[in-house]
């Protein structure tokens, strides 16, 4: 056997374990998000955990919104994880977002797909406004500026201007605007696949940043 077979036969027999962990990665997710896709079938009690039994209405609900807000953690996650950029302003988008969808909805012949799309809208737009003004510093500063954002818009929140964001209430959701599958305790389960849907799209699109050449410069 030549030099250059050896070094090709070494080459090789060392690229196996390099990518082993990459399949390994990559099918873990997908082995995840089958198991949870399939929880609303599963009629087991979980004490200390969820309220009842893991695919009642009370335990679907509350796994929906836990799946939410795994999906507002990607996202801190992309900014602080990432960049190193500590922002206390990161629920001023959330709540922007929804209340934008929940004003949206109660306007007479709104749809959810209206409602969904003016959010992504205001979603986009108000941290563009508020990042051109908050990464002119960084460090403590930065995140005072996202503080002092984030502080400005629960005032204006609980001062309910107009009766249009309801105070400390907050707004009830208008069922008029949403599907039927969306709607009722029965349909539980049908929220809480929509939840999942939302953190898998939320994960894909943070795997693809930080995978992009933006991503290695963060």
């Amino acid at each position: 056997m030549t030099i250059v077979e050896q070094l090709q036969e070494r080459a090789t027999a060392g690229e196996a374990p390099r990518r082993a962990p990459g399949r390994r990665s990559a099918v873990a997710p997908v082995v995840v998000l089958v198991v949870l896709a399939c929880l609303p079938y599963v009629s087991l009690p979980l004490p200390g955990v969820l309220p009842g039994l893991v695919n009642s209405p009370g335990s679907m609900q509350l796994l929906a919104l836990c799946l939410v807000f795994g999906g507002i953690a990607l996202s801190y996650d992309l900014l602080f994880g990432r960049t190193g950029l500590l922002s206390f302003g990161h629920a001023l988008f959330v709540a922007a977002g929804s209340y934008t969808a929940a004003l949206a909805l109660a306007q007479p012949g709104a749809g959810l797909a209206g409602a969904v799309g003016l959010a992504v809208v205001v979603g986009i737009v108000l941290p563009l406004v508020v990042g051109a003004v908050a990464l002119r510093v960084t460090g403590i500063a930065f995140a005072m500026v996202t503080l002092a954002f984030a502080q400005a818009g629960s005032i204006l929140v609980l001062r309910n201007p107009g009766g249009a964001t309801g105070g400390e209430e907050g707004l009830p959701l208008h069922p008029d605007g949403l599907p039927g599958l969306l709607v009722g305790v029965v349909n539980a389960p049908y929220r809480y696949w929509l939840a999942l849907a939302y953190l898998a799209l939320c994960w894909a699109v943070v795997a693809w940043l930080v995978r992009s050449r933006a991503g290695h410069v963060w």
